[in-house]
């Protein structure tokens, strides 16, 4: 900030300096709406007044004024606060006798800097009037040689201390010449997480292949799983459901290993599996065994009912 401003006094110190004698680039006091036609030609020096009589945005500040000799068309303001702290520009609004509204240049207050406010809250406060749009940019203009591999534009946070142990890492990841942009974060320098431009997100792995919109190498911990599933197994206990018979159910388990309609461990160390559709799965298997119990509880009791008869007629026969 100290440097941009010296920057600025240096380059018009010198214009006045040697263009001419400094008093006569003093011009007495003007309001804050006064016209762009009502100002010299060339450089000229003002102050500025914040009561209602000038209203200027600041009180006992110093205004730079640069207008081309031959033409009002070209011309801007830089007003300084007292203090040195804020700096504020406005230019004529081009062909039109007015001025554009001021902006905020940058701003420095006890150290710290502002843009876009004249009372930062950190180190860089950066802001804006409006209610969406682009607040700030960090952008490379640098070219990128095609073919390398990946490249990244990083903002750090945390503590010099110990560095890089205790800083956190964030920005974009992108392939050659900045294309397939991504989001990623990396705690002491080690990527975590990444979000992907099609919206697919990596926890521990920057392995997106697949149609996975989310990746995670590890476990996950959670109180609550929702899946929303397109159906169900109920169809199981509808009329007509042809349930296998026993005999049946057995064959397959000798030839194939694993139950009907479920996959076998070598397909599912392969492919994974889908978690509500194997939740269906495993409902209709125990709707199927449900059933075979049913009939069994069945047959049982005919069973029993024989059996009952069978000791009547023997205890008939034994009374004779």
């Amino acid at each position: 900030m100290k440097k941009g401003t010296l920057l600025i006094f240096g380059i018009l110190f010198s214009v006045v300096i040697y263009g001419q004698d400094p008093s006569d680039n003093k011009i007495p006091r003007k309001t804050e709406s006064a016209l762009p036609n009502e100002y010299p030609d060339g450089v000229y020096l003002m102050d500025s007044e914040s009561d209602p009589n000038w209203s200027w945005p600041e009180d006992a500040g110093v205004v730079l004024g640069l207008k081309w000799a031959t033409s009002n068309s070209r011309h801007s303001q830089l007003l300084i606060d007292r203090y040195a702290r804020k700096m504020m520009i406005r230019a004529k609004n081009w062909g039109n006798n007015e001025w554009t509204a001021w902006n905020r240049v940058l701003v420095e207050y006890n150290g710290q800097i502002g843009v876009g406010t004249i009372s930062p809250l950190a180190n860089l406060d950066v802001r804006t009037s409006g209610k969406s749009g682009v607040i700030a940019t960090f952008l490379s203009d640098e070219g990128i040689s095609d073919g390398l591999a990946e490249h990244k534009w990083t903002i750090r946070t945390g503590r010099s201390f110990d560095y890089p142990n205790r800083t956190v890492d964030f920005g974009m990841v992108s392939d050659s010449y900045g294309q397939n942009p991504a989001f990623y974060v990396a705690p002491k320098g080690v990527e975590a997480f990444r979000i992907t431009e099609s919206g697919k997100v990596g926890i521990g792995t920057t392995d997106f292949s697949g149609n996975h919109k989310l990746r995670v190498e590890g476990s996950i911990g959670a109180r609550e799983v929702k899946v929303e599933a397109s159906g169900w197994s109920d169809f199981v206990f509808e009329q007509g459901y042809e349930l296998r018979t026993l005999e049946a159910l057995e064959t397959h388990i000798q030839e194939q290993g694993h139950l009907p309609e479920i996959p076998s461990a070598a397909e599912v160390i392969e492919q994974g599996i889908n978690l509500g559709e194997m939740n269906a799965k495993l409902l209709q298997k125990i709707e199927e065994l449900t059933l075979y119990l049913i009939e069994q509880n069945k047959e049982l009791k005919d069973a029993q009912a024989q059996i009952l008869k069978l000791k009547e007629k023997v205890q008939t026969l034994e009374n004779e």
